[in-house]
């Protein structure tokens, strides 16, 4: 399996796991939803899911585990949109957005799409 995966030596913080932008143009105002598959080297490692547009912000905490699972968040864009919107995967603390020492975290499946609930992930 081919993923990102993130190791936190001695010394090192990592305050952000990924960031992406992205362009979405539509007619009519419509919900997009971002889903992603994690896991860790340790049960409680923590993360954020960050979605935005340029009119609404949606951010979800979740305590990640050592199996692999999917998690998800939606949120509403504009019509007409002509802003660009984000979405982040933050691992880590989420108050200082930073990893412990000897902590791994793997990421895969990134997938974002129209309408509120994730569909099966298509590569």
């Amino acid at each position: 399996q081919k993923c990102l995966k993130m190791v936190v030596k001695k010394g090192m913080k990592i305050r952000r796991a990924t960031y992406k932008e992205f362009y979405l143009f539509s007619d009519v105002a419509t919900d997009y939803v971002l889903s992603v598959y994690l896991r860790a080297n340790r049960e409680g490692a923590s993360a954020v899911i960050d979605l935005r547009s340029p009119t609404d912000r949606r951010e979800k905490q979740v305590a990640l585990t050592t199996e692999w699972k999917r998690y998800d968040i939606a949120c509403p864009v504009p019509a007409k949109n002509s802003s660009e919107s984000h979405f982040f995967v933050w691992v880590g603390d989420p108050n200082v957005r930073e990893l412990p020492e000897d902590t791994i975290v793997w990421m895969d499946a990134i997938q974002i799409e129209k309408g509120s609930e994730p569909t099966e992930f298509q590569p």
